[in-house]
């Protein structure tokens, strides 16, 4: 997984087209580090939203599902497979509506009755427009409004005192950490913080919906 900043590495088109005609390298140590880093943000996802659907927490689960799914991805690319086009899109889509999602439940929760295909629409409309801007100076205002109103809604409304707050708060600091500014100021670590940060927050707000139960 990584936000519109991280998954593409800041590479140009060029490079990235390069890239796909190459073939795929073994990791490096610190990209060996970064795969265990998104296989545990993968795992952290993936048993998260299997605990919000037994628990029948369904946008939350879904949520989880989208994240899952860029940050396995994240994994086969960094650990040397030709993915980069499908996990940059999944990240997308995991930026867009994934973590949307989570918000959504948040609010489902606390009485919000949005109808489903209203929700559909709204999505659709958000994931063909995230698609739909190429330029990333475009993308990052949407994708980090998208953020803020969801982990905003976290926190507002959350099922515990300090679980939802403590998960709004390590996706708040993810972002942070993910930002093309820091990336340039911090060191190259701070890839694999981020995607840490990611896994904390999942498991924090799957607790703050299920623990209550």
């Amino acid at each position: 997984f990584g936000t519109n900043n991280m998954a593409g590495g800041g590479r140009s088109a060029k490079e990235n087209t390069a890239e796909a005609g190459a073939k795929p390298a073994r990791p490096s140590a610190g990209k060996l580090s970064l795969v265990l880093c998104e296989v545990a943000l993968t795992v952290s996802c993936l048993r998260s939203g299997l605990l919000l659907h037994q628990a029948g927490a369904v946008y939350a689960s879904k949520g989880m599902l989208f994240v899952g799914l860029a940050s396995s991805l994240g994994a086969l690319r960094f650990g040397g497979l030709d993915v980069g086009v499908a996990h940059d899109l999944w990240s997308r889509l995991a930026t867009t509506v994934g973590i949307p999602l989570l918000g959504l439940q948040y609010l489902s929760n606390a009485g919000w009755n949005i109808p489903a295909p209203t929700i559909m629409r709204i999505f659709f409309v958000a994931a063909a427009f995230e698609l739909g801007l190429q330029a990333k100076r475009l993308r990052e205002p949407v994708e980090t409004l998208l953020g803020a109103a969801a982990m905003g809604t976290v926190a507002v409304y959350g099922q515990t005192p300090y679980f939802g707050k403590l998960g709004a708060g390590a996706m708040v600091a993810a972002v942070v950490v993910g930002t093309s500014l820091t990336r340039k100021t911090l060191f190259l670590w701070n890839m694999d913080l981020f995607h840490l940060l990611l896994a904390t927050a999942m498991t924090l707000i799957r607790l703050d919906l299920t623990v209550s139960q």
